[in-house]
């Protein structure tokens, strides 16, 4: 397709290869997609930094560069695209855009209008609206012809082509792509044949640069009234220019910028202007006329087109930093890293000012700081750039924040953009107040759509620690209802939904999670932070379907720990006994979470109804019971029960899916949580642990039945709860002493008060082993 083909496979490729390194050492970052399960970067202890979920997310993501910012939805981190149209799926397999496969099925249906609507609401990048002007053209002509010969194997073809061939990948007999050898293949009508043959030309193997001069220039002269006449007088220009196989002679220079200057001339309208002053200017600088160079490359920097614009400042820089004016050099790459023409030349505008930066002097870098009090674009850039693409620590990062109000207060002109820029280093640097009044100034200037969302974001964060949490909500609500761009609507629904849940409205919390499908933030709220009676009314609301019933499941579970087995049985007796067997899951899911939990021996399926009435039975009998004995004997009974059937006694595995001590263990915050949050979560993990409810009630023996004939049974029963409890995770671990101690005691009691008793020797060989572990750590 016309001109950018070839150059965006090499981009493509060199793409890949960037964030390779990183998607190499992004597997261990050690972070979660959640609020509260989202953790530091596990493989660097040292790396603690406080994760403050109202810094404004970053729009492009450097791979593997700042742990602390790579946020859900941030546009660009160590697992996203290779382009602008492909992503990666949950398995880090690439997919492509699911807009472009609902367009290809209008256009492969014969809706040609609606596939082009389809189209060009996707902004995919330069590359992409190439594609889209060519289907455009096609498009037009099919609807001037009731028939055209071969447009259908033509669309899929250049389909193929565009997102689904590799970048030099090979197939088939003659080492073509799929989509190459249907393009070859088509016999299309006169109406598609220059379509079809300019796109053969790609695939063509050109010995010399005249001979792809001539190639283009036949299609142009052989099909002048088609819109691919244009496209191919701009590629023989190219042709002669291009660099890919050696450095163009003086006399291929002047047959490129010939046929440039005939571009103009037969096209003035040409949508390739800005293209072709770069071209002009490439060409002055070869023939020495810099003057002329600079106010061509000048002209495509002022471009509407972001790529061109991107160029045009590029290629400025290199000659401002070549003439040894490094400050306006530095300006110019400022401007192309504002651009944003693509991830790939934002990442590359990056790269080039971290070096940049690195080499300037004392004087040098005053100088910039002087264009950039002047300029309030250049200032939104820099702090842009600072924010984002350079490592700041915090005395660094506060300096920032000073300088940027600073420069803007003295500014006439603020933009919304620099506004908003201004209020984010401020934010950043800890001056709430003036991120505040940034943002509010950001968030009044209606022209730039983008600016004002980054404003209402930061202003709702800056509000929330100023402690006016009701206002925060307001302005996240806000923001969340104009649906912005990925990487501010998810981070958006994140803080809104953790200010939610600890100011007054958890349900909307829920609801915010589950949008997020933040699975860990869902299980947390429904087992542990929210009521049964929250819960339930939450519950109530859910359509039918297996998320109501996991959740169904979940409140009579929480019902049960409880010990509110009426309330529990109500519940479970709404759901299917299918259903209560597989953890209200269907059964090959529950079954796919079981089969890792249980790998030695197979899953024993359980109907929760059938245990809630078991305990509710032995719990009567306890109630009944009328003298210590028979007290002491049910007691024991129900220890017994819960302790044989233990670990998914009180589970809901269609809730954690098999995870819930290691997203607890590994990935629990510090830095978000706070240390109310974590007593709650204690407080659950002492009523879901059935080996703890079976070592109360066994303690409960000891301690009101002293001399129950029970008693033995009991201290042995509660020693080997406490045992095994100190070693069920990390959390129990951390207060495995104390209940390796208790256990230890009541084994040596048995064996001092009860030496005939059948457990006294297991019990006194068990203490040493105890014992033995809790002195080697063991």
């Amino acid at each position: 397709m016309e001109a950018t083909r070839r150059q965006g496979r090499m981009r493509l490729v060199a793409f890949l290869t960037l964030i390779a390194v990183g998607v190499a050492f992004a597997c261990y970052e050690g972070t979660y997609e959640s609020v509260h399960f989202y953790s530091y970067n596990l493989m660097d202890p040292s790396d603690k930094k406080p994760i403050d979920f109202g810094r404004l997310p970053q729009k492009v993501m450097v791979p593997n560069w700042n742990y602390e910012l790579v946020r859900s939805g941030t546009d660009y981190d160590a697992w996203t695209a290779p382009d602008d149209y492909h992503a990666y799926d949950e398995n880090y397999d690439v997919v492509l855009h699911p807009g472009l496969e609902r367009a290809r099925n209008l256009e492969a249906a014969g809706r040609y209008a609606q596939a082009l609507r389809a189209y060009r609401t996707l902004d995919l990048g330069r590359a992409y609206r190439s594609f889209v002007q060519e289907r455009s053209e096609v498009f037009a002509m099919a609807r001037r012809r009731r028939q055209v010969r071969g447009l259908s194997e033509y669309l899929r073809a250049t389909y193929l082509i565009r997102f689904y061939d590799e970048p030099g990948g090979k197939g088939g007999s003659q080492g073509w792509t799929p989509g190459e050898a249907a393009l070859r293949a088509i016999r299309p009508g006169n109406e598609l044949l220059p379509f079809v043959d300019y796109d053969r030309l790609d695939f063509e193997d050109f010995k010399t640069r005249d001979e792809a001069r001539l190639a283009y220039l036949g299609i142009h002269d052989q099909y002048p009234s088609s819109p691919r006449a244009e496209p191919a007088l701009v590629m023989a220009a190219r042709a002669m220019l291009n660099e890919e196989s050696a450095v163009p002679t003086p006399d291929d220079i002047g047959k490129g910028k010939e046929l440039l200057l005939r571009v103009i001339r037969e096209y003035p309208r040409t949508r390739f202007k800005a293209n072709i002053q770069g071209w002009l200017a490439y060409c002055a600088e070869h023939k020495g006329d810099d003057l002329s160079a600079v106010a061509l490359y000048t002209r495509q920097a002022s471009s509407n087109d972001p790529a061109e614009a991107w160029k045009g400042h590029t290629e400025l820089a290199r000659i401002c930093r070549r003439d040894g004016k490094t400050a306006k050099g530095v300006a110019h790459l400022l401007q192309s890293w504002l651009v944003r023409a693509t991830t790939y030349s934002h990442l590359q505008a990056g790269q080039a000012l971290r070096a940049t930066f690195a080499s300037l002097k004392e004087r040098e870098l005053s100088e910039v700081q002087a264009l950039v009090r002047k300029d309030p674009e250049l200032l939104a850039a820099y702090l842009g750039f600072r924010i984002e693409d350079t490592r700041l620590e915090p005395k660094e990062g506060q300096a920032l924040g000073k300088f940027a109000l600073r420069a803007a207060s003295s500014m006439r002109r603020r933009p919304a953009a620099m506004l908003a820029r201004v209020a984010q280093a401020a934010y950043n640097a800890g001056l709430y107040s003036q991120s505040l009044k940034f943002a509010r100034l950001a968030v009044r200037v209606r022209t730039d759509r983008e600016a004002v969302q980054q404003g209402l974001y930061v202003s709702a964060a800056s509000e929330a620690r100023l402690g006016t949490y009701r206002q925060a909500i307001c302005d996240y609500e806000r923001l969340f209802a104009l649906h912005p761009r990925e990487y501010l609507m998810k981070p958006c629904a994140e803080n809104l939904a953790l200010l939610c849940e600890r100011h007054g409205n958890p349900l909307r919390a829920l609801d915010l999670y589950r949008w997020l499908s933040s699975d860990m933030d869902v299980a947390y709220m429904a087992d542990v932070e929210l009521s049964p009676s929250q819960l339930r009314r939450y519950v109530r609301q859910l359509r039918p379907g297996q998320e109501r019933n996991v959740l169904t499941y979940t409140l009579g579970m929480r019902y049960f720990r409880l010990g509110q087995f009426r309330a529990a049985a109500q519940v479970f007796a709404t759901l299917p006994r299918k259903v209560r067997e597989h953890g209200g899951m269907d059964k090959k899911e529950f079954e796919s979470i079981v089969s890792d939990m249980y790998y030695e021996q197979p899953y024993r399926y359980a109907d929760p109804l059938i245990d809630v009435r078991d305990l509710a039975g032995l719990q009567r009998r306890v109630d009944l019971a009328r003298g210590p004995e028979a007290k002491s004997q049910a007691l024991y009974d129900m220890a017994q029960f819960i302790y044989k059937r233990r670990n998914l006694l009180y589970y809901s595995p269609g809730l954690w899916k098999g995870s819930r001590a290691f997203d607890f263990d590994f990935y629990w915050s510090a830095h978000v949580n706070t240390k109310a949050e974590d007593e709650r979560v204690w407080r659950y993990y002492e009523l879901h642990e059935c080996l703890n409810h079976s070592m109360n009630l066994c303690d409960r023996i000891i301690k009101e039945f002293p001399h129950s004939s029970v008693l033995p049974k009991a201290l042995y029963t509660g020693a080997l709860s406490a045992e095994r409890l100190s070693n069920l995770n990390e959390r129990w671990r951390d207060r495995g002493g104390p209940l390796i101690g208790k256990a230890i005691s009541y084994m040596l009691r048995i064996a001092r008060d009860y030496p005939k008793d059948p457990l006294a020797n297991d019990a006194k060989k068990y203490a040493g082993e105890f014992d033995s572990d809790l002195k080697t750590g063991n």
